[in-house]
């Protein structure tokens, strides 16, 4: 739901590479921290959420959480597929 309201807040320039610049700086952390039960506001702007690349082991811990989904990593073509499900 997030993607998506990122998506049509920002119709006018949206693109693949920005909708992949939000997907990685503010979706994944945000995951990383949920799957780790921290406490943080629903607003992703927190320092917590800019330093997530900090975490130790970050990348490892990512792919594990994207492994469920059948992702190893989140990439240009799937950000496409996505928008394309998404009706963008």
């Amino acid at each position: 739901m997030k993607i998506k309201q990122y998506a049509c807040e920002n119709l006018e320039t949206l693109s693949i590479e920005m909708l992949s610049e939000f997907i990685h700086d503010k979706i994944l952390p945000r995951l990383l921290f949920d799957e780790n039960n921290t406490n943080d506001d629903d607003d992703s702007d927190k320092t917590p959420l800019q330093n997530a690349k900090n975490i130790p082991d970050y990348e490892n811990r990512l792919k594990q959480i994207l492994r469920p989904f059948g992702l190893t990593c989140v990439s240009p073509p799937t950000v496409y597929r996505w928008m394309l499900r998404l009706g963008f």
